[in-house]
């Protein structure tokens, strides 16, 4: 009887530190790879959510793409971790004067901008961005559809119903596979 209750112990340890293994894989593994994956570049946010992400924060976008057409600079940018009140023009930082357009800049970017920029015939907003990849809005300045000027691994565009806007996809991999046919 004593070899059997042994045999039942060892069966219920072995099980129970499998079982252990297991869960811990899942939870610092797969889970956070996963989670990862989703927060930073969800399939799902395509050209309807967005669309509707700029509908959402229209004001805001127009009053930063408006101070950008009218800067003056040829490049300009403004990331997310960059202090509060800052911009990159020509790789040099400098201070924006304007205490309104700062607060919204720094709403947009609570909102999920990583990034507002000027280049080429753009001012693109960065909605979502993960490993080589970059999802947003950006708008014409001349008409024209911006192109990899503008937005520089560019592997999809397609325009908003809002005049001048378009939505916009950039991989690194997939432009690389495209270019290398």
């Amino acid at each position: 009887m004593n070899v059997n209750k042994g045999k039942k112990k060892t069966f219920i340890f072995v099980g129970s530190v499998s079982i252990f293994v297991v869960i811990i894989i899942i939870v610092f593994l797969i889970f956070p790879t996963i989670l990862f994956y989703y927060l930073i570049a969800p399939p799902w946010q395509g050209i309807r959510q967005t669309e509707s992400d700029f509908e959402k924060n229209k004001e805001s976008i127009f009053l930063v793409k408006d101070y950008l057409v009218n800067s003056g600079y040829d490049s300009v940018h403004i990331y997310k971790t960059m202090k509060s009140g800052e911009m990159s023009i020509g790789g040099e930082i400098t201070k924006i004067e304007d205490d309104e357009l700062v607060k919204t800049i720094n709403k947009l970017k609570k909102r999920g901008y990583s990034s507002m920029a000027k280049s080429g015939n753009g001012i693109r907003f960065v909605r979502w961005t993960g490993k080589d990849v970059g999802k947003g809005v950006v708008y014409s300045i001349d008409g024209h559809t911006p192109d990899e000027e503008t937005l520089q691994f560019l592997t999809k565009i397609e325009p908003l119903q809002e005049d001048g806007w378009y939505y916009y996809e950039e991989d690194y991999n997939e432009w690389r596979k495209r270019n290398n046919e």
